[in-house]
């Protein structure tokens, strides 16, 4: 009888045992979840924030694309319609850069923004070739306006002499130059401080 007790006292005791360890074990293994989990979160929530104000920060509108904006209202003040109206064409190509840099995730500063200035003063030199074959006077004189407009935006224009210096050290750099190699490597190095019509001129005398 008394070995019946303490046997049935012994499983009882075993299952309390059990159920205590049972217990402690899930309190545990919960908390190293939540720690776990907290720490994730904190880090994707300090991650996030740093990719937002890096974002913030990232595209603040470059001087460029400020000053056109400015540049337009202070047209339309004065009565300048004509020029107010190419203005906002220019503003919304940079804004179109803007939005691709950002769809992009990369960055959109002055080097973009003389890129897109130098893009469209290519444009416009390729019309008024087109319009002065067809002997169209006005639309030449419209395009070369808008020129005059877009290179006030752009850096000061290098020299002949300081030009023929780049395309020659572009040149001696090169094991087999050619035109169209040459003419990108010094697009890139004059970065919109000199025409494109005067670099292939240059580069076509330097290349024999």
């Amino acid at each position: 009888m008394c070995s019946l007790e303490i046997s049935s006292m012994s499983r009882s005791l075993n299952r309390s045992v059990g159920v205590k360890l049972n217990f402690l074990m899930i309190s545990f293994w919960y908390s190293c979840s939540w720690s776990f989990i907290s720490v994730i979160v904190q880090k994707y929530h300090h991650k996030s924030t740093e990719k937002y104000l890096s974002s913030v920060v990232r595209y603040n509108y470059p001087m460029i694309y400020e000053k056109i904006k400015e540049d337009v209202i202070t047209a339309l003040k004065a009565g300048y319609k004509q020029k107010a109206s190419f203005l906002r064409v220019l503003a919304s190509e940079m804004q179109m850069g803007i939005i691709a840099a950002k769809t992009n995730a990369t960055e959109f500063g002055e080097d973009d923004e003389i890129a897109i200035l130098t893009k469209e003063v290519k444009r416009r030199n390729e019309a008024t070739a087109l319009y002065e074959k067809a002997g169209e006077v006005q639309r030449v004189e419209k395009e070369q306006f808008e020129i005059l407009i877009i290179k006030k935006y752009l850096p000061q224009q290098m020299s002949p002499e300081e030009l023929e210096k780049i395309v020659s050290e572009v040149v001696a750099a090169m094991d087999a130059p050619d035109f169209g190699s040459v003419m990108k490597q010094v697009m890139l190095t004059v970065k919109g401080k000199a025409d494109g019509n005067l670099v292939s001129e240059v580069v076509k005398k330097t290349l024999g």
